[in-house]
């Protein structure tokens, strides 16, 4: 619902070309949970294993996309920028995937001092 409240800007297929960005992070979702990597220095600057509810995050995963949107308005509005990416462990609660089943789609903060 965040985005639909506010203009956004989201990765599209071929932005890999700007993946040489300043303070740019690579995002690694793998089967316990999701590394944040530092492209220069090639080492883990953050790592999740479980959701907020302490429950552990997904062994796979499927259709990841990045999104910023505006947080705030006026001068005080700062940029958020999100990771949201689905489950690729069929649940029975959840959105409908068009292969069938369900799955629960997570969404991560981009921001390097929010834990949430």
């Amino acid at each position: 619902l965040y985005a639909a409240f506010s203009p956004c800007n989201a990765v599209l297929y071929g932005d890999e070309q700007f993946g040489a960005q300043p303070d740019g992070a690579f995002w690694a979702f793998h089967s316990a949970g999701v590394s944040v990597v530092n492209p220069d220095t090639c080492k883990i600057t953050r790592s999740y294993t479980n959701d907020n509810e302490g429950s552990f995050l997904p062994s796979s995963w499927s259709d990841g996309v990045y999104m910023e949107g505006l947080e705030g308005s006026g001068e005080e509005a700062k940029t958020k920028g999100m990771v949201l990416i689905n489950s690729g462990v069929t649940l029975t609660d959840g959105h409908v995937n068009p292969d069938g089943g369900t799955g629960e789609v997570f969404v991560f903060s981009a921001d390097p001092n929010d834990e949430s």
